[in-house]
């Protein structure tokens, strides 16, 4: 393949992931944006909600002072009429006095005594609210005189010992100015009573008061708050987010075009586009026009990679690229580390022999000791499980690459297959082993619970074995105790077994020491070792 097409080939591999990734970021961005919408759409829902209910709560305290005037107490209803007149003035408010059935007793927009046509029947529900005491913010209702669309502020009274319902009405109008103040630009907030109609809309208020909502939208207003798409009543897509309110329980929608939301990343992508139609054009300029230089180095790398395989010594490359000519120096470094490697592993396979040696060595000595035995089976068993106790010391000194040997984990892997802590106590601090002193504790240890099973405190269901140790930070060195409690009575021994003479001869060097304690109640092993370092 020709270095231009290649190169080609390689900016399209760098750039078409950058494009893609770019098109996930904006996606996500989307993504957050629709979510900044939504939560924008519900928190301009209930501030709305806040804005209206603070409406209706002067209205309602307006009321609740009529409610105590003392002309109402008295039944004196003509200057109870005047008095409430005064006090809506010209704001269009209306102040009722009705029964619970239809019969109005006043209305403030008529003069006193005037006849009036009968009350907007009240709901079993609304009935309910009143029989409980409550306030109560009614649906939207045509007014019986004007045929103006209305709604009522309520309140169940008592007058003169009868129930009563002192009301006062306002326009749709009055709840749609509350409302412009609290719609951002390009919104529109919808409110609907409790029977679906629209109280007011922020848009179009003349059109739609008094007028039922959408099914699919109410449908799916549900709980206190949320949001959604749907279409608005002119069929347009929407996002909205929606609020009920518990004072006056109308339903608050604010709405915004989905066009809107979506108008960022239907922008960005079309940028994005562009801009990689723009960018593999410019790649491919570039592909052939500096397709030479990089033909004439990626040669010379070929010949310095060739070098490399056949173990030569690399020269660096000059190159007018400085990134080939640092693949070229990389290539020189991996020349002499591959060079050092391998005089590296000479001294690898030294060690190895030497650690081989080693092992072999206590093997056969494990074996030869063994096999005085008089007993074949039992020399066979004893052979297989102080090969395994050996193997255990070989894994932990592997873990810690033969650098040395926690003595905690040594005695763990001694302890476990013999009841673990449930048969023994292990006090001490911290101390680790060079790989040497590891394999002969590992060992030692070994040969005393083996000894102790067969004959010592753990050939008895109550048997204890107690292993402590000290290190002495000043000289480094190491005593270890292996006690033995709770077994059968103890005799010292006329010959030395395996485990005694492996002890005594393991534990036989400049500063080592192995002794024997076999007092009738348990034996006791000491165990010394010098130049033990603290874990």
């Amino acid at each position: 393949m020709p270095a231009r097409t290649y190169l080609l080939r390689l900016i399209c591999a760098v750039l078409v992931p950058l494009l893609g990734f770019a098109g996930l970021v904006l996606v996500l961005y989307a993504a957050n944006e629709r979510g900044r919408y939504e939560e924008q759409a519900a928190q301009i829902a209930r501030h709305a909600a806040l804005v209206v209910d603070g409406e209706v709560g002067s209205l309602a305290s307006l009321l609740r002072g009529l409610a105590v005037s003392s002309t109402l107490e008295t039944g004196e209803l003509a200057r109870f009429h005047a008095e409430a007149r005064r006090l809506v003035g010209s704001k269009n408010e209306i102040v009722v006095l009705r029964e619970l059935g239809a019969r109005q007793i006043l209305n403030t927009e008529l003069p006193f005594g005037t006849e009036l046509p009968d009350a907007v029947p009240l709901t079993r529900a609304e009935r309910e609210t009143f029989a409980h005491g409550r306030l109560l913010v009614s649906n939207v209702y045509p007014s019986p005189l004007t045929s103006e669309f209305r709604i009522a502020v309520a309140l169940p009274i008592r007058v003169q010992g009868e129930n009563r319902v002192l009301a006062i009405t306002v326009p749709t109008t009055r709840i749609r100015d509350a409302l412009i103040p609290a719609v951002p630009a390009g919104w529109v907030v919808g409110i609907g009573d409790r029977a679906g109609k629209f109280v007011t809309r922020s848009q179009g208020h003349d059109q739609h008061t008094g007028k039922p909502g959408r099914p699919q939208y109410l449908a799916r207003a549900v709980g206190r708050w949320g949001t959604f798409t749907t279409e608005n009543v002119e069929g347009m897509p929407i996002l909205t987010g929606y609020y009920n309110s518990d004072v006056s329980g109308w339903l608050f929608g604010a709405s915004i075009p989905q066009e809107v939301v979506t108008a960022p990343l239907t922008r960005s992508l079309i940028a994005l586009l562009l801009a990689g139609a723009a960018a593999l054009g410019l790649s491919i300029l570039l592909a052939y026009a500096f397709g030479r230089p990089f033909a004439v180095a990626s040669a010379g790398l070929a010949e310095r990679a060739g070098a490399l395989g056949r173990g030569e010594t690399v020269q660096p490359m000059p190159s007018t690229l400085a990134e080939f000519a640092v693949v070229a120096d990389a290539l020189t470094a991996a020349a002499q580390a591959i060079q050092e490697r391998t005089r590296e592993r000479g001294l690898l396979i030294e060690e190895l022999n030497h650690r081989v040696k080693n092992t072999l060595a206590i093997v056969q000595a494990i074996v030869a000791q063994t096999l005085l035995a008089t007993d074949v089976q039992g020399a066979r068993n004893a052979i297989g499980s102080r090969l395994q106790a050996l193997a255990r010391t070989h894994d932990v000194l592997t873990r810690e690459s033969w650098e040395g040997a926690n003595l905690q984990d040594l005695i763990d892997g001694v302890i476990a297959p013999h009841g673990g802590l449930d048969r023994f106590t292990c006090t001490g601090p911290a101390a680790r082993l060079a790989p040497s002193q590891a394999v002969s504790v590992a060992l030692a240890l070994h040969e005393l619970a083996t000894n102790a099973v067969k004959y010592g405190a753990l050939s008895t269901p109550t048997g204890k074995v107690e292993i402590s140790w000290q290190l002495d930070l000043s000289t480094r060195g190491l005593t270890l105790r292996w006690r033995e409690r709770g077994g059968p009575p103890v005799a010292a021994p006329t010959t030395n077994g395996f485990g005694s003479r492996l002890l005594r001869s393991t534990f036989s060097g400049d500063g080592e020491r192995a002794v024997a304690d076999f007092a009738s109640e348990g034996v006791t092993w000491t165990l010394e070792l010098p130049d033990v370092q603290p874990a």
